[in-house]
Order: C-alpha cells, then structure tokens, then sequence
C-alpha cells in the first residue's frame, strides 16, 4: 500500500455518517494498531476486479453503532480479511460486499455490547452484533462476549444468493 515505509505504526479510520470503503486489492499492515470507527464497512470491486482486502495489525479495534440489520441489495464477491494480536469488535458492525469475512486474532477476539438491551431493564445488559453479508468465519485462541454482553453474530447475503455460513475456528 502507499503506507509502506513510511512509519506509520497505528492508524484511526472514521465512517461519520456513511461507510469505511476499500476498493480493489487493499493490503494494510500495521505493527500497533488499526481502528476502524463506523456502522459500516463495505469492500467493492475496482476497473471490474473482485476485491481482495487484508487489514491487519497488532491491535484491531471495530467500534460501531448499532445499525438496523442490513439487507443487502447486490451480490457479494471478493474477500474481507481483518487480522490482529488481538481483535475487538465493540458495538454494532455490518460488513458488506466481500462473499468471504474473516477475522483472524492470534489470541482472543472479544465481542462487547455498547447498547442498552431495552428487553433487560432489570439487570442493565448490552448488546452487540456483527453482521456479515458473506460468509464469516472467525479463529482465534477464545471468542468471548464481555461481562453483561449479548452479541449476535449473523451472515446473511443479497436476495438470490446461497445460505451463508458462520464458522467459529480455535487455535
């Protein structure tokens, strides 16, 4: 990428309002830390190219707002990648546009609510979700919500397409 050699060790992308958007074939490695801060990301063909994105970093933070679940309009193609030491998905998430998602952590992944769950008022949980228009798969050593957390984990494509799957891996 134009970021190599450059000295650049962590990098903060914000979507306000819309979408983070990769185009293309995207490879993004960063030795510290990657955050991406929006309710979306979305990857996208380039010049008629699948696109082919890897993100990876020592530390890979996803904080989203909750977003109404997705229906997805186009077919997904090409693949999302998204790689750390150690991965945290905070909030609500929707990927679109890759037929493959994967999020691969070399130790946890930890799934944390922001969200006041209003069917709790009881006991003041959160909630949390990801949702994936391809299939999803995520490997780490633990997958794990935080204390008081729900988060649901969904892969579902655009009208026409096969069933998705979830595929939860350990190391």
């Amino acid at each position: 990428s134009g970021l190599d050699g450059s000295g650049i060790d962590r990098l903060y992308l914000a979507g306000v309002n819309q979408p983070v958007r990769f185009e293309g074939a995207v490879t993004l490695d960063l030795p510290r830390a990657l955050q991406i801060e929006t309710a979306q990301i979305e990857v996208g063909p380039l010049g008629g190219v699948a696109p082919q994105v890897r993100l990876s970093a020592g530390y890979l933070l996803l904080n989203g707002a909750i977003v109404d679940p997705f229906l997805a309009t186009e077919p997904a193609s090409g693949t999302l990648e998204l790689s750390g030491g150690w991965i945290d998905l905070l909030g609500g998430l929707a990927l679109r546009g890759a037929a493959a998602v994967t999020l691969d952590s070399a130790t946890d992944i930890r799934l944390v609510g922001t969200v006041p769950d209003a069917t709790d008022g009881e006991f003041g949980r959160v909630r949390g979700t990801l949702d994936s228009q391809g299939d999803l798969s995520l490997r780490a050593s633990q997958v794990y919500t935080a204390t008081g957390a729900s988060f649901r984990l969904n892969a579902a494509g655009a009208p026409g397409e096969a069933g998705r799957t979830i595929r939860i891996e350990g190391l």
